[in-house]
């Protein structure tokens, strides 16, 4: 692993491991009102727990649209970041229904006490027959939850 480590160092290549501990994963969703200051091992053993399958979460730019699969000269520091869940390609469907219950839009239950909504990936939301179109307010109100958590946290460190 190393060595293998090292030959992509050399050409400049990084190597960034999956959330989750399965050979092909896919991204089950992201979760509206997420932070960066959230434990993502403690978010992803709890949602383990729940849906009674090993999943991953990480923190990574949400991807909007095709632009993601292009290079592209806007900076990575202008995308708008949230908690995403990761887990078996084969199972990804159905652990999004599973979290239905308790990330849905429509969800009173919270497992851990705060609201979280999860929000199905771009591509799969853009041709699912559910929900032809991801609404462009869900990326809005996650650049004002970030921006609030960043104001909060500079004024924490004045006091």
């Amino acid at each position: 692993m190393d060595k293998t480590r090292q030959i992509f160092n050399d050409l400049k290549y990084g190597l960034y491991p999956r959330a989750s501990d399965h050979e092909d994963s896919a991204e089950v969703g992201w979760l509206l009102y997420s932070t960066k200051h959230q434990d993502s091992n403690w978010l992803a053993n709890l949602i383990s727990t729940l849906v009674q399958e090993k999943v991953g979460v990480k923190w990574r730019p949400i991807h909007t649209n095709e632009r993601f699969r292009k290079p592209s000269s806007e900076p990575l520091t202008e995308s708008i970041f949230a908690m995403h869940i990761e887990a078996a390609s084969n199972r990804a469907v159905l652990i999004r229904q599973k979290l239905a219950k308790w990330y849905s839009t429509t969800s009173r239950v919270f497992p851990d006490g705060s609201k979280l909504c999860l929000v199905p990936p771009f591509s799969q939301s853009r041709f699912s027959p559910i929900r032809p179109n991801m609404p462009p307010w869900w990326q809005d109100r996650q650049l004002f939850l970030l921006a609030l958590a960043a104001h909060h946290a500079t004024s924490l460190q004045r006091i």
